[in-house]
């Protein structure tokens, strides 16, 4: 089976992870077809390079993130980091 990361970036306010309803209901999608995911929600605060290395130790085969436009570049920044890292994900 399948595991998918699903990552919701914090609101700069917050600057913390939170669940996000918008992934709940693709998670429930994908239990439905047998597809296990798990939201990526550190309880501390981190860097672009600290999040990209917690991402890839989960050594997850798919990982999918939840934008708002405003946070597009950080996340295009995020995905580099990962890519660079592990080739695998290109």
């Amino acid at each position: 089976m399948k595991k998918v990361y699903l990552i919701f970036l914090p609101e700069a306010i917050k600057k913390d992870f939170v669940h996000h309803l918008g992934v709940a209901y693709i998670q429930a999608y994908l239990k439905k077809r047998g597809i296990e995911s798990h939201q990526f929600i550190p309880k501390e605060r981190m860097s672009i390079e600290e999040c990209a290395e917690r991402i890839i130790d989960l050594d997850p085969p798919i990982v999918g993130f939840t934008i708002y436009d405003y946070y597009y570049y950080l996340v295009k920044l995020i995905s580099k980091c990962i890519k660079k890292k592990r080739k695998e994900y290109l």
